[in-house]
């Protein structure tokens, strides 16, 4: 009898995972055209999914402008990690992407709108004490604050960043000047602020948010060009390479065109910016309208 209830239980604990995992992966409508599926996720300040500032984020507000256009599709969201939605996307499933870097091996299978946002790329962020010890300059060499100044670097375990970048970080893992640990952008900032480490590399414009997070002022700390890397980054919209997203693909560059060039767009993409940002996206929106000239 015993032995019946301790099976149930367990029975009931499998069932319940399995459903948990189906919602979590729910698979896009397979044949009703007229629904667009959106991938949905977690990146701050980019997209928001949680929070007090939930669906504030800069992709967020530009999407919600597209899906206003897009009147034909009855748009719905699933919670999908990329690699989930990749998945999806090579078999051909009617799920886009707000949020997206093109690549070669991504173009195979994927449609890819006109850029959505240049934003500038990784940058060191370190408390504004020590940009002063380095006589506060413009921009910093990485190897240096590794070789020179040795300066602790934190950052997640499973963190990637560029080409440039990577082979720097990893010359000075064995120094200790790298610690990595598992958790989100919230612990390495925790750590920042805790002055256990003296800077982190990440988008500057996540800035804003984690501080906002922490309940930390953010004018005390700064966000710094590398100098061994100053390339921007840019974000599209992405469906399945198939007549169906072409056709979606279609529709959101038409609703770009119509709304990128507007006050509102712009106020947008400076939502989570310092103030010293400002000018700059100023300068990568006007080299993002060129791609609208044609």
């Amino acid at each position: 009898m015993v032995f019946k209830i301790i099976v149930r239980f367990f029975l009931g604990i499998f069932s319940l995972a399995c459903s948990s995992s189906v919602f979590a992966f729910e698979i896009p409508n397979r044949s009703d055209s007229r629904v667009l599926t959106w991938q949905r996720f977690q990146a701050p300040p980019l997209t928001i999914t949680k929070g007090e500032d939930q669906n504030n984020g800069i992709i967020d507000s530009i999407r919600a402008l597209i899906t206003k256009d897009l009147t034909e599709f009855e748009h719905q969201e699933i919670d999908l990690p990329y690699k989930r939605f990749l998945l999806y996307a090579t078999e051909k499933l009617n799920v886009c992407t707000p949020y997206l870097f093109k690549t070669p091996e991504r173009e195979k299978y994927l449609i890819f709108s006109k850029p959505v946002v240049i934003f500038p790329g990784f940058e060191i962020i370190m408390h504004k004490k020590l940009h002063e010890k380095l006589n506060h300059a413009d921009s910093l060499s990485l190897d240096s604050l590794f070789s020179k100044h040795r300066m602790r670097l934190a950052t997640n375990k499973v963190r990637s960043y560029s080409n440039i970048i990577n082979p720097i970080i990893a010359k000075y893992e064995s120094e200790k000047l790298v610690s990595r640990h598992n958790g989100s952008t919230t612990l390495i900032f925790r750590l920042l602020n805790a002055e256990r480490a003296d800077f982190m590399v990440d988008f500057p414009n996540r800035l804003l948010y984690w501080a906002k997070e922490l309940q930390v002022d953010p004018y005390d700390y700064v966000s710094i060009p590398i100098k061994e890397d100053y390339a921007n980054a840019t974000s599209y919209f992405a469906c399945p390479k198939t007549p169906w997203g072409a056709n979606v693909i279609d529709r959101v560059n038409m609703s770009l065109r119509k709304h990128v060039n507007s006050p509102e767009y712009l106020t947008i993409l400076k939502r989570w910016s310092h103030d010293y940002h400002e000018s700059e996206i100023e300068d990568l929106h006007q080299r993002l309208l060129g791609y609208y000239e044609d």
